[in-house]
């Protein structure tokens, strides 16, 4: 975890020694370890992966919905900077703090004909139960498109049905088929070996297990990080100079029949 991460990171450095980080989304950058290996990767990389996706929408104007915490920078500012470079500045980003469900400041820029691109990067339940329940009305005369926070995917208190209304689609990095054979497969062993339902960090326990204890025994001279399909997200790492290698592979997920599904 994070007060860990940085002791190990600030004594190792000088050592060369390539380190994993197997369970934390922080940024990487906060350690300044050159031989990190950020495993879950950090919100700034699920904000690129919204930001490529309502990009290939073509999309003319996106508004941001923010709820006024300071926390929601860390994701408005690498989706602003990711949609820009993309689009080369040719979508219109608009941020707007919304008080008690407002909405009406939108409304004279918002279309009838083309959907309404929304991404709320907020988690605050209050804010949330409000400005969703002004959405689903504006979705009643308007098209609507909605991009939410990760950690919306853990929160019991939003509605299957309100975001499946929305047109709502989430990332992840923790999204697994449980119909999959290999998962199907591994929830039996897991069972018959701990008599207990694998959680979310035995599914992560085994990926990275069987991904760096292969890597260990490798041939040093080959050495490299390769791409890896796992039972609850896949790795690509990326190497990012001073901070180490990060996996940089989201998952987007919709909300369709109730459920949330993978999009190609």
């Amino acid at each position: 975890y994070a007060d860990g991460l940085k002791s190990f990171c600030t004594g190792f450095v000088e050592l060369k020694k390539m380190m994993v980080s197997p369970l934390w989304r922080a940024a990487p950058a906060d350690y300044k370890n050159p031989n990190l290996i950020t495993v879950i990767p950090p919100l700034e990389y699920h904000a690129r992966r919204v930001a490529t996706y309502i990009s290939q929408l073509k999309a003319k104007k996106v508004f941001v919905l923010r709820s006024g915490f300071s926390e929601e920078t860390k994701y408005i500012v690498p989706f602003k900077k990711a949609i820009n470079n993309i689009s080369k500045n040719q979508i219109d980003v608009i941020t707007t703090t919304i008080l008690h469900g407002n909405l009406t400041s939108l409304l004279p820029r918002l279309s009838k004909t083309e959907p309404n691109v929304f991404v709320i990067p907020a988690t605050d339940q209050q804010f949330l139960q409000v400005t969703l329940k002004s959405l689903e009305d504006l979705a009643k005369q308007y098209p609507v498109i909605l991009f939410g926070h990760p950690n919306w995917e853990k929160m019991t208190f939003l509605r299957a049905e309100q975001l499946q209304k929305l047109n709502t689609y989430i990332t992840s990095t923790d999204h697994i088929n449980y119909h999959s054979p290999r998962v199907i497969r591994f929830v039996k062993d897991y069972r018959q070996t701990y008599h207990a339902e694998p959680g979310e960090f035995a599914f992560k326990g085994y990926d990275e297990g069987m991904y760096f204890g292969a890597m260990s025994v490798a041939d040093e001279a080959n050495f490299r990080l390769a791409d890896f399909s796992g039972l609850h997200n896949d790795f690509h790492f990326v190497y990012v100079k001073d901070t180490g290698w990060i996996n940089s592979h989201v998952n987007l997920l919709k909300y369709v029949n109730f459920d949330l599904k993978p999009v190609e």
